[in-house]
């Protein structure tokens, strides 16, 4: 929440922005709420005890499905914050819900399955992206932790494939060209999203409140919740092997001198994802390094330049267009999946006897043996 110096300022700020496109701040839907429980001097009228919901968020007593579109946000009191996030949660789940039951009801004519996995990726995802650029981390710990299981459940559904294994849920969760599959998760997203949003917004904030309200010595010694989440942010991203130097730069080594948060810094765009791909380039190295040779080449093989292209394309020409199965398959290939349900490792009895050994890529064994497809009820 902003200081009450600052929310003082909001009405008068928003009417002179509306003025100049001809528009009126609409009274009735004015609100105000700072951390202090203080209503500031002249907003008596627009202040909301416990905090207030922002940017198109649902009311209170919205079915979820009302809350399928732009989620918006909230800010206030911990209480109020984790109404709407349970709000928001059964809002991203019954829109998963509404993709898996669309996939499923398709005409078998069309390439289901491609299209269901492209519209979790593209539609699904990032419906909740930004939360976690509006609220501090620990905020949003077991909300992004859920909201991962929702979309692992739906993918897996969508794949009819489970994905149980460390390794294999790292890779979903990679960018293609990093050898995964885009599926990103929100827990691994929240330390990069909060720094980079208050990294490209502290010299607008500080021109706003004054820089006393949000200097260096408040970032790095103060209590206020928005500057303790950025210190976490920080130490998640170093633990993670993820720097932020003196100039602003992105660095996989611990810089001499770090980002001091000076306050004539200057606003620094798309840290973000700067910050997100080199933790994702991190987590490939770690996950290449855990699995045996057979498997770690297998996931270099499927990485770089267009090798993940398959992936992204919409299924709108024949030249792009997956059947069900080719889909299916090409997943679990790539995952290193089994292509049966059977437990993973299970073979055809026209395969040779005894069990894996290390040195196999889980998935390639049924490859060449129709009737691990057949059993597994890829038909479209």
């Amino acid at each position: 929440g902003l200081p009450a110096e600052a929310a003082a300022k909001g009405p008068a700020l928003a009417a002179a922005a509306f003025e100049t496109v001809g528009c009126l701040v609409e009274q009735q839907k004015t609100e105000v709420w700072v951390p202090a429980g203080l209503c500031p001097s002249g907003c008596e009228a627009w202040w909301k005890a416990g905090g207030l919901r922002i940017l198109g968020a649902p009311t209170e007593d919205e079915v979820p499905l009302a809350a399928l579109g732009q989620l918006g946000a909230a800010v206030g009191e911990p209480g109020m914050v984790q109404e709407f996030l349970d709000q928001a949660l059964l809002g991203y789940k019954a829109f998963l819900g509404q993709v898996v039951g669309a996939t499923f009801e398709a005409d078998a004519s069309w390439s289901r399955t491609q299209a269901g996995v492209g519209l979790l990726r593209q539609c699904a995802l990032p419906r909740l992206l930004h939360l976690f650029r509006a609220l501090p981390p620990a905020a949003t710990l077991a909300f992004a932790e859920e909201a991962d299981r929702a979309t692992l459940e739906a993918y897996e559904k969508l794949l009819t494939a489970k994905l149980t294994t460390t390794p294999q849920q790292t890779q979903t969760a990679l960018p293609t060209r990093l050898a995964g599959c885009g599926m990103l998760r929100f827990k691994g997203l929240r330390a990069q999203a909060w720094l980079g949003s208050w990294l490209g917004t502290l010299p607008a904030v500080r021109g706003l409140v004054g820089a006393e309200m949000a200097s260096r010595e408040v970032i790095t010694t103060g209590e206020a919740g928005w500057a303790v989440g950025l210190r976490e942010a920080v130490g998640e991203l170093a633990e993670e092997g993820v720097y932020l130097d003196q100039a602003g730069e992105v660095s996989k080594e611990a810089p001499a001198r770090s980002w001091a948060w000076d306050n004539g810094a200057p606003a620094l765009a798309q840290r973000q994802r700067h910050l997100s791909r080199r933790r994702a380039e991190n987590a490939r190295t770690r996950l290449l390094r855990s699995l045996p040779p057979a498997a770690r080449a297998r996931v270099r093989s499927c990485g770089g330049a267009g090798a993940g292209a398959w992936l992204l394309v919409a299924p709108t020409a024949t030249a792009t267009r997956f059947t069900d199965l080719e889909f299916k398959v090409c997943s679990r290939l790539r995952l290193r999946a089994s292509l049966s349900q059977g437990a993973q490792g299970d073979r055809c009895r026209n395969q040779r006897s005894g069990s894996p050994t290390e040195e196999d890529a889980p998935g390639t064994a049924g490859a060449e043996c129709r009737q691990a497809l057949d059993a597994d009820g890829f038909t479209p």
